[in-house]
Parts: C-alpha cells; sequence; structure tokens
C-alpha cells in the first residue's frame, strides 16, 4: 500500500469517526432533551390536574346538585328575572315562597354555574401551552369539556321543525371564557375563584349589575324560559350527562354517590328522540368518545337529506 492509499484511508476513517461523533452529539442532545422535555412537561401536566381536580369537582358537583333540582322541578319558581327586584333582606317566613329565599335560589344557581366556569378557565390558562392532549386521560378531559362548552353554545342542538317557536339562550365560547374570567381572583400569591359573599353583593346594585356583561349572560340563561317549550330544559340534561363523565374523568370513586345521583335523572329520558339525536349531535360535532348504541336508530331520527341541509348550515357557520 502506497502512503498516498495511507493517507486516503486515514482521511476517511477520520470522517468517519467525525460523523459518527457528530450523530451521537445530535443524538444525545435532540432525543435525550427532547425525551427529558416530555418527561418534565408529562410531570407539569400531572401536577395542574391535580392542582385543579378537587376544586372543579366540588364545583361541578354543587352545580349538578342545583342542575339535578331544576330540571326535575323545571320550570322552577325562582328562576325568574323578576325575583332580583327584591331588595336584599332577610328571610320573613320558613317558606320555599319566602322572596328573600327565592332570591338567594337564583343568585347562588348562578353562582354555581360561574364558579366551575371560573375553575375550568384557570385551568385552561396554566395548561394552555402544555401539549396537555399527548396523554389519554387529558384527551379524555379535553373532549369532555368541549362537550360541556358546545352544550351552552350551540344553537344547532335543537333539531325540531319548529325550533324557532322554541324559548333557547346561549353562552358562546368567548362568553364562558369572559365569565370565568369574571370569577378569577387574587389571593396572596395564587389565584382562585370568586367567593359567593363578594359574588352576591353585585346584585345589590343595579347599576354596579350591569357593568358585568358576564354577569348579565349567566342570569339570562338562567332565567325567563318559555312556558311549554323551552330547549334550556334539554340543555340542563346535557349539561348533566358531561357532569357525569367529568365526575368520572376526575375521580370515579369520590363522585360516586353524585354520579349515581345524575344517573336518577338520565335514565328518566336515555330513549327519548332528542336524547337519541343528541347523541348523533356529537359525532358528527365533537371528536366524542361516547359509544353511539342507537346509530341505526338515529339514521331514522335523523334523515338523510335533512342530516345533509344540518351539515350544509353548519359549515356557512364556521
Amino acid at each position: 500500500m502506497s502512503f498516498a492509499d495511507f493517507l486516503k484511508l486515514g482521511v476517511a476513517a477520520a470522517i468517519v469517526s467525525t460523523l459518527g461523533s457528530l450523530i451521537a452529539l445530535f443524538i444525545k442532545e435532540y432525543f435525550l432533551t427532547m425525551h427529558f422535555e416530555r418527561k418534565r412537561e408529562k410531570k407539569t401536566i400531572d401536577l395542574l390536574f391535580n392542582k385543579y381536580r378537587d376544586p372543579i369537582m366540588l364545583a361541578a358537583m354543587e352545580y349538578a346538585k342545583r342542575l339535578i333540582e331544576i330540571y326535575n322541578g323545571f320550570p322552577t319558581e325562582y328562576l325568574k328575572k323578576d325575583i332580583l327586584k327584591v331588595k336584599p333582606g332577610s328571610l320573613t317566613r320558613n317558606s320555599a315562597h319566602d322572596e328573600h329565599y327565592l332570591r338567594y335560589k337564583l343568585i347562588s344557581t348562578c353562582y354555581r354555574m360561574s364558579a366551575l366556569l371560573g375553575w375550568l378557565e384557570l385551568y385552561r390558562q396554566e395548561i394552555t401551552f402544555l401539549r396537555s392532549s399527548n396523554t389519554k386521560r387529558n384527551k379524555e378531559l379535553e373532549t369532555c369539556l368541549d362537550k360541556l362548552k358546545n352544550v351552552l353554545a350551540d344553537g344547532h342542538i335543537i333539531q325540531f321543525d319548529d325550533w324557532q317557536d322554541w324559548g333557547d339562550y346561549l353562552i358562546f365560547r368567548e362568553e364562558q371564557r369572559a365569565i370565568g374570567e369574571f370569577m378569577i381572583v387574587n389571593k396572596g400569591d395564587s389565584k382562585g375563584v370568586m367567593g359567593f359573599l363578594k359574588y352576591v353583593a353585585y346584585f345589590s346594585d343595579k347599576e354596579k349589575l350591569k357593568e358585568h356583561d358576564a354577569l348579565t349572560t349567566v342570569i339570562n340563561f338562567n332565567t325567563d324560559f318559555k312556558e311549554g317549550q323551552d330547549f334550556r330544559h334539554w340543555r340542563y340534561y346535557f349539561i348533566l350527562m358531561h357532569m357525569k363523565e367529568l365526575l368520572i374523568l376526575l375521580d370515579p370513586v369520590g363522585s360516586a354517590t353524585m354520579v349515581s345521583r345524575i344517573d336518577v335523572v338520565l335514565k328518566q329520558k336515555e330513549d327519548d328522540p332528542v336524547v337519541l339525536a343528541y347523541h348523533e349531535y356529537l359525532i358528527y360535532n365533537v371528536e366524542s368518545t361516547l359509544p353511539n348504541p342507537h346509530r341505526e336508530i338515529n339514521d331514522k331520527i335523523i334523515p338523510e337529506e335533512q342530516r345533509r341541509a344540518y351539515d350544509e348550515s353548519a359549515s356557512d357557520e364556521e
């Protein structure tokens, strides 16, 4: 072997060695860094989930209790805007018809809804820059919360031919966030949700109340139902459906009693055509994880031509 050939082999060996070192360095710096970054991110997501699990669950359970009461007694005596005209006072008689009691029930209903949206917004703000959908649990949680938002925001849920004759009210997605943001307060070095004492104070001043669209929106959603046919009765039912799903995701053991209570309500209407059509709606509009045992029946509920018209109207809105 000549010196020139030997030199060529040396150069080739050096190039191979250098490339090997560069590849090893790339693997170390990129893949290992990505691995530890994902582990750190997952740990952060788990910490945030554990931090907000209990307050979200407690807020959801409190709201679910009231929704069960409202659904079973719909329309209730206290969900009327005129009740807010009653001057704040104290209980004058031990009666469900007492004006102070009715006013309390209305405001506390609005508060429970607002408080849940407040905790959900706090959670969203902290997790928004993390890849939270990378885990099965968080994918399921995000899907569940998306369903809850849709129940409040989407007018297409109504599948009646005479839908224009039905009473209804919507809270759009950004309005839901606005309600949540309104409820967030600083508590020392951390953030939390406004307490009932501060919340109820807004209802004592009409002018102060008018200044906050977030409060007005919640009041409008929960008051003045159209007699005989108001779709909010069904929206309460669908909220309970997804509240059950949320509670099971957060803590299936700790929420078992409330989930059983919700089940009692849901079973009353589980085979109703409106409920079956709603399952169809979920399949068409939400990345749903729910099974659809009524697919064949639903094809009869929503004919193909009506489904096409529905799809076109949804596309136009987007």
